[in-house]
């Protein structure tokens, strides 16, 4: 009898630190700051700073498209579906490919692109893009912020894979991650969450300092924790440190938060647990120019800079501003604006773009 538990007390053992080594070696972890893989093809060149650039950021939701309601999207968790098909991707992907060869900007700040995860079919939709893109955008840089090789939600039950991807137009001559702090929870948890990040990418010039350009995904479910003011807080610094550096940049992405001001009272009594009546935004917003402007989203026609279409049953259609272009007070606004006309069934985000112009270049 004793032999038997012995032997049911190792293999339990056994089992667990299988377990433990699976998940570990299977999932992603990071140091605060460190370096992330990049690509240039040899037609890249250094960026003149003296002509304007275009940015776009968009979160393009894994080629998921608009008909599905996933699990996570309703507010009350009733939503059913677990993964797009495989079609749906393909065509959004021919889509997401269309939208960039038309609005040709110099960069692109991507979120939600799926690699290797099994509600996509394993699809590298980086280096789907990239393939596709790369006569336009020679250069593409890119880090997980979600990434295991199996997590055991029940809606999941396999492989998650999901970056941040940045393309550029111009030389590539550094990429960084930063990481932006993790939800609060027991260690084994915290494994199968997203570690969010800034992707950061040093482009080179042909003549004054270097172009930095910032791509991040906020957290998105963090209420009952103070994660997101953590999150502004590292971005802040982030910015304050280029600032210092007299290094002129922009910074876009997902924030998953709402402009400080009216927003918060313009949605649904429902859609507004999802945020803080009083937006951590407003630390970043206070310090730094940012698109679209804080007038425009809290005036009498906020419809126009409206950047997310949540899959939620209950909403009918753009409803809010999540995804900003912040950047450098050395850049001046030439234009920006939301592309409404033909994204609205491409992803539950809409693609934001600026134009903007260096006053001047400080060598």
């Amino acid at each position: 009898m004793k032999k038997t538990v012995f032997i049911f007390i190792i293999s339990l053992t056994f089992s667990i630190l299988s377990f433990l080594m699976f998940v570990w070696f299977t999932t992603e972890h990071y140091s605060m700051h460190e370096l992330a893989q990049f690509d240039c093809k040899n037609h890249a060149k250094p960026l003149d700073l003296s002509h304007p650039i275009k940015v776009m950021t968009w979160n393009i939701q894994f080629l998921a498209g608009k008909n599905y309601i996933f699990f996570y999207d309703a507010i009350d968790g009733s939503g059913t579906d677990e993964a797009p098909s495989q079609k749906d991707t393909e065509i959004i992907f021919q889509e997401v490919t269309r939208i960039l060869h038309d609005e040709n900007p110099d960069f692109v700040l991507l979120q939600e692109v799926d690699v290797d995860a099994k509600r996509t079919y394993f699809q590298n939709q980086a280096q789907m893009l990239y393939k596709s893109l790369s006569s336009q955008f020679p250069c593409m840089t890119s880090t997980y912020y979600w990434r295991a090789g199996f997590v055991p939600h029940p809606h999941i039950l396999g492989s998650v894979g999901m970056k941040l991807v940045t393309l550029s137009r111009y030389l590539i001559e550094k990429s960084e991650r930063h990481s932006l702090g993790e939800f609060p929870s027991d260690i084994l948890s915290r494994q199968f969450r997203p570690k969010r990040a800034i992707l950061e990418s040093t482009i080179a010039t042909t003549e004054g300092p270097s172009f930095h350009l910032l791509n991040t995904h906020l957290e998105a479910y963090s209420q009952g924790s103070d994660l997101m003011q953590q999150q502004v807080h590292i971005s802040s610094q982030q910015l304050q440190r280029l600032e210092i550096q007299g290094r002129p940049w922009i910074f876009g992405g997902d924030f998953n938060l709402l402009m400080p001001g009216q927003s918060y009272f313009q949605l649904s009594h429902s859609q507004r647990s999802l945020y803080q009546e009083k937006s951590e935004l407003q630390m970043l917003t206070h310090q730094f120019p940012v698109l679209p402007q804080p007038h425009e989203v809290n005036g009498l026609s906020p419809a126009q800079w409206y950047t997310h279409f949540p899959n939620d049953p209950e909403v009918n259609g753009p409803d809010r501003t999540i995804d900003y272009l912040f950047h450098s007070p050395r850049f001046q606004t030439l234009k920006h604006y939301v592309r409404f006309q033909d994204t609205i069934k491409i992803s539950d985000h809409l693609p934001l773009i600026g134009i903007f112009h260096l006053k001047k270049i400080n060598p």
